[in-house]
């Protein structure tokens, strides 16, 4: 499921995630988020360029088990899993809230406000569920929150690639969002495209992505075409649980940058409907008195 939600300080009670938003997008601990460009820099300029030195090891990793605790289901029925937030829209002023309940669709309002005791404002969202091949997912709803108090720009992203070590590096040394490239969940290197390791992996990343935005994009092992299984529609499983504003693609602004992600697994040559998007968000959205 996935909602919408305004890019301030954001509190989802009946999610279970606090996203507590004051001027600046603070969120669940983390470091206030810079509200200007001008802040921005100042930032930047302290620390310019940092590189961790952190490298995964090269060989594959093994899966963890089903049963690993990293993947419990959250206690009391019904309980919202799999919560995640990322920008919802492209100035900074709306953040997109998702979640999955299992067992039965649960309420689609998202309560927010700017501080933890003062949730005066309510977004609405929609449901969505998708049959895939002997899988079925638990109804799925996003709304977007918005409010001009609101200030998501980050100083800090991080592009990412994925594994347990990596996730526990970035929690010690974290930056204000993540620009995650694609390959979430692999679960179509498990027989029959096992969706359930959609909903392992979302439990897992649960502890990052419920309080600080991430930016989506697909990779190969999000396309999930398998006719020999009778699933002849692409990106199915991600489509249904990562909204992005273009499909699977992305843009929106961060700090005095305007970022924007293709998708490298669906056509973008001449003429395709992705670099027609794409001509349109540099042409009518990209501030060129801001951005040249």
């Amino acid at each position: 499921m996935h909602r919408r939600l305004p890019p301030a300080p954001c509190i989802i009670r009946r999610l279970a995630v606090a996203c507590i938003l004051r001027r600046h997008a603070a969120v669940a601990g983390l470091p206030p988020l810079p509200c200007s460009s001008s802040s921005w820099l100042q930032r930047r300029r302290r620390c310019s360029s940092v590189r961790t030195k952190y490298r995964r090891k090269h060989e594959a990793s093994e899966d963890m088990p089903l049963d690993a605790d990293v993947f419990a289901v959250p206690p009391g029925p019904n309980a919202p899993q799999q919560v995640h937030i990322t920008l919802g829209d492209q100035s900074g002023t709306a953040m997109t809230v998702s979640w999955v309940t299992v067992e039965a669709e649960g309420s689609n309002t998202v309560l927010y406000g700017r501080a933890m005791g003062e949730l005066d404002l309510a977004a609405e969202g929609t449901t969505t569920r998708y049959d895939y091949y002997n899988y079925t997912s638990g109804p799925g709803t996003s709304t977007t929150a918005r409010s001009r108090a609101w200030s998501t720009s980050p100083s800090t992203t991080t592009p990412w690639g994925w594994a347990t070590r990596t996730l526990t590096h970035y929690e010690q040394h974290p930056g204000d969002a993540v620009l995650f490239v694609g390959d979430l969940s692999y679960a179509d290197k498990h027989p029959f495209h096992d969706n359930n390791r959609w909903d392992t992996w979302g439990r897992f990343a649960e502890r990052s992505v419920a309080y600080q935005p991430w930016i989506w994009t697909t990779g190969n092992h999000e396309i999930d075409y398998a006719p020999e299984l009778g699933e002849l529609a692409s990106f199915k499983p991600f489509t249904h649980r990562y909204p992005t504003p273009y499909r699977w693609s992305d843009s929106l602004k961060m700090g005095p940058a305007h970022i924007i992600v293709l998708a490298s697994y669906t056509s973008f040559g001449k003429y395709t409907p992705q670099i027609k998007w794409l001509e349109q968000e540099l042409t009518t959205r990209v501030n060129r008195t801001q951005m040249p």
